[in-house]
């Protein structure tokens, strides 16, 4: 309940509460139709082979970083430290694959169109997966994404797979990964504060310097594990215990609506990438 603000003279009342901001459309959307709309999506990125296809699906991800709210710089900051070492891996085509005519030569090395094309396409399709996780990831919170995964992963009960501990084991490590990045980020200024390489070496230092990070992290995740398993024990949570949820999901309108963009978006890329 809001209060308004008492403007007689006897004292201040309760502030009027602000109303909570407007989630983005692609928030409001049933968790597991996120889930599954990014792994058709993570799929369909191995269809994408032509020029056109690729332009397609960059205004695809910009459509949904649009409706999911995100600036585009801050995404690309979050998604580059992924998606650079598994574009190098991709480059790696640029000295195996030999075909088609030569395009750069250096001594040994040769760069033909071939390899430049399966180079490009690979690293594109790699950029893909990676932006369409990170989406999923940016939009659905924690508890939603475990209680979809508990729902999909239900029919695994039958073969008495703990599908609950499942989800409740990614509920916590997507909820402590920002905890362990925000305690790696202050043992690194502690280190910086006191002159150590790790801000003002070489980037051989540097490297070196962050493997002293490994034992305080790993010091810090152990406190973490054990102050969470005291919570757990003293709320007598149970392994295998049935549960019940904050808020029942339930397929709308909207969800309707975004698998047809999804299946419309599937027979496109599909359809182009099967031109010759």
């Amino acid at each position: 309940m809001s209060f308004a603000r008492n403007t007689g003279d006897g004292g201040g009342g309760a502030q009027m509460l602000p109303p909570p901001p407007p989630r983005a459309p692609l928030a409001t959307l049933d968790p597991r139709t996120r889930i599954l709309g990014a792994l058709a999506l993570m799929v369909l990125s191995f269809f994408v082979a032509t020029p056109v296809g690729a332009l397609i699906a960059a205004l695809f991800v910009i459509a949904l970083l649009a409706l999911g709210r995100q600036r585009i710089g801050r995404f690309l900051l979050t998604v580059l430290p992924i998606i650079v070492p598994l574009a190098l891996v991709a480059s790696l085509n640029l000295i195996y694959t030999r075909t088609g005519p030569v395009i750069w030569s250096w001594w040994v090395f040769s760069v033909t169109q071939g390899g430049l094309e399966t180079s490009l396409t690979y690293g594109f399709r790699v950029g893909l997966i990676v932006c369409y996780g990170a989406i999923l990831l940016a939009t659905t919170p924690a508890g939603e994404l475990a209680a979809a995964l508990s729902i999909l992963l239900s029919p695994l009960r039958h073969l008495g797979a703990p599908v609950e501990e499942w989800a409740f084991v990614l509920s916590l490590a997507l909820r402590f990964v920002p905890t362990l990045g925000q305690e790696f980020q202050a043992v690194r200024e502690a280190q910086a504060s006191r002159g150590g390489p790790i801000a003002r070496g070489t980037p051989m230092q540097r490297i070196r310097s962050l493997a002293a990070l490994v034992v305080p992290i790993l010091a810090a995740a152990l406190r973490h594990a054990e102050r969470l398993s005291l919570a757990l024990d003293s709320r007598g949570w149970e392994s295998g215990a049935p549960r019940t949820r904050w808020r029942p999901l339930r397929l709308t309108r909207a969800d309707a609506c975004a698998f047809g963009a999804l299946i419309l978006y599937a027979v496109l890329i599909i359809a182009l990438g099967s031109l010759p």
